[in-house]
């Protein structure tokens, strides 16, 4: 946890030592870029289960088109990996298992521009989940024999940022964002009927971001 503060403080404080620079019409571009992202999946209670994530580093690639130097379409695809613990009654807490997310949004961005080279935006999306749960050993010891699924899943998500241009092609920027994210859940167990529900992974992220338009 404390890399990740570290990056974004001195990405951020790089930020402040370049300055910032007049922005071209981004109207009509395409934009490249990636992301560093703080992801917090949300702890959730699901029947007499606690649930609890690590938080993580989300990584993430994007593709920009611009329709007006206001609004913007973006597609992004990103990878993450996050714990999971795992307490019960009568059962201490297990480092229970380990989640590998590959995120693919399309989101809609608008800017207010109060200055050339700065941005204010807001914005929304949808996307597609590609949910990869497996037990870690402790898990496996903990509860032997048992047998975990966890479905891929759709979510949708807000957004608050700010952009800066570094060049007149070139931009920062950070944001935070807030996905509402639902997965089916199954577990399996030797001489016990299979249970089934749905596990919240709803997720705040801040990220910070690079963009190059051409």
């Amino acid at each position: 946890m404390k890399a990740i503060v570290a990056v974004f403080c001195g990405a951020i404080l790089l930020l402040f030592l370049v300055g910032v620079s007049d922005a071209q019409d981004i109207a009509k571009k395409f934009g490249v870029g990636g992301r560093l992202a703080y992801y917090d999946i949300s702890d959730d209670q699901v029947k007499d289960l606690t649930l609890e994530w690590t938080q993580s580093l989300l990584y993430e690639g994007l593709v920009t088109y611009s329709f007006t130097k206001s609004l913007s379409l973006e597609l992004v695809g990103g990878y993450t990996e996050t714990d999971l613990s795992r307490t019960e009654p009568g059962i201490p807490i297990v480092e229970f298992g380990e989640l590998k997310q590959f995120p693919v949004l399309l989101n809609a961005r608008y800017v207010f521009w109060p200055s050339s080279e700065i941005g204010i935006y807001i914005g929304g999306g949808v996307g597609y989940y590609f949910n990869d749960f497996s037990l870690t050993d402790k898990g496996k010891n903990a509860f032997a024999g048992l047998v975990v699924e966890m479905d891929d899943s759709f979510g949708y998500q807000v957004i608050g940022g700010v952009e800066f241009f570094l060049n007149e092609k070139v931009s920062i920027n950070w944001d935070a964002r807030y996905a509402w994210n639902k997965a089916d859940y199954v577990e399996r167990s030797p001489g016990s009927p299979e249970e089934q529900f749905e596990v919240d992974l709803n997720a705040f992220t801040f990220a910070l971001g690079i963009k190059y338009y051409f």
